[in-house]
């Protein structure tokens, strides 16, 4: 067999048909600018550059995120075509997740909506920024019982600037928020987030609302969620006191001499906390085991006389001469 050769002929590039990337992002993370940004050329079926091609082009992405806002390509999606060539700028994503880049001449429109556009043959995968927020995942709290461990777990969500969960593991700590200094917060008040979210368990407050207020029902208390410099604050609740333990003075007895009143002292039945109890209202289903009002014939006192007044046990309200110490015993 022999070979023979040709004379020379030259290949020229076709007519403008589509677009070829010639440079794509890589190491991509969420709301920061692409880097690099994309170049684009104009080329024929083949792929080939076109130069000398005045045009536009315009991006868009085929999004698969894990944002539940949405999915949004951002920046000056359309670029002018000067000499066959397009460069972007300023492209960003708002998402963490997967997408592809796709892009379309805009003077092409002999083709259907789809086969317009001309996706790049590499899926790009795009991160989550720095933790900058925290969200509570659900709160329905309305009450919580003094020195009873809450019996659900709050979840708490770490976020970047674009609500995307940061996976990376961030630590984060509670903190009782009222505007009562006394109460503490004990369980588990350190968490550190797993693939976004942290969890605590098992929180006990020791401090009533009734022990700061008039109303044992009001709602007294928030939860501050914290993280480095950035924290969400829970909804307001009420804390109410628990069980019937015993009784305390509210008022004490003045120092007095023989025959003459030793003040008006005053006591009310108090929780394992010393946390005054109060009769539940009516028609509440939800409490802490607390619904027996208090009655002078709840109480044995001696050397002294009693009225009754809402729910605290007011002593030496007439003129007694007192002549023992004073002894209260709850017959509960």
């Amino acid at each position: 067999l022999h070979n023979i050769s040709s004379n020379a002929f030259q290949v020229y590039v076709g007519n403008v048909t589509k677009v070829t990337s010639i440079l794509l992002p890589s190491d991509l993370m969420t709301s920061l600018p692409f880097n690099p940004q994309p170049v684009i050329i104009s080329s024929d079926a083949g792929g080939n550059w076109v130069p000398r091609w005045a045009d536009s082009v315009t991006a868009a992405i085929v999004p698969n995120c894990i944002s539940d806002s949405g999915c949004f390509l951002s920046g000056q999606r359309t670029q002018m075509v000067s000499n066959g060539v397009a460069f972007f700028t300023d492209l960003s994503v708002n998402f963490a997740g997967n997408f592809i880049l796709r892009f379309k001449l805009n003077s092409i429109t002999s083709c259907s909506l789809s086969s317009c556009w001309e996706s790049v043959n590499k899926e790009l995968t795009v991160v989550p920024g720095v933790a900058n927020q925290l969200s509570i995942r659900q709160w329905s709290m309305q009450v919580m019982c003094a020195g009873t461990t809450l019996n659900h777990t709050i979840a708490i969500e770490v976020h970047d600037f674009a609500g995307n969960l940061v996976i990376s593991d961030q630590s984060l700590q509670i903190a009782v928020r009222s505007p009562f200094l006394e109460s503490t917060i004990s369980g588990k008040t350190v968490s550190s987030s797993i693939a976004g979210v942290a969890y605590f368990t098992d929180l006990v407050i020791d401090r009533s609302c009734s022990w700061y207020t008039q109303d044992p029902f009001a709602t007294c208390y928030n939860l501050t969620f914290t993280s480095q410099t950035f924290s969400v604050v829970s909804p307001a609740f009420s804390v109410w006191a628990g069980p019937v333990a015993g009784i305390g003075f509210t008022a004490q007895p003045s120092n007095t001499v023989i025959g003459i009143r030793a003040g008006i002292p005053a006591v009310q039945y108090v929780d394992a906390l010393k946390n005054p109890v109060f009769q539940v209202p009516s028609g509440v289903l939800e409490y802490c085991g607390s619904t027996i009002p208090l009655m002078a014939s709840n109480i044995t006192i001696f050397t002294a006389h009693d009225n009754v007044s809402q729910n605290s046990l007011v002593l030496g309200t007439q003129s007694t001469v007192i002549k023992k110490i004073l002894l209260f015993v709850s017959m509960e």
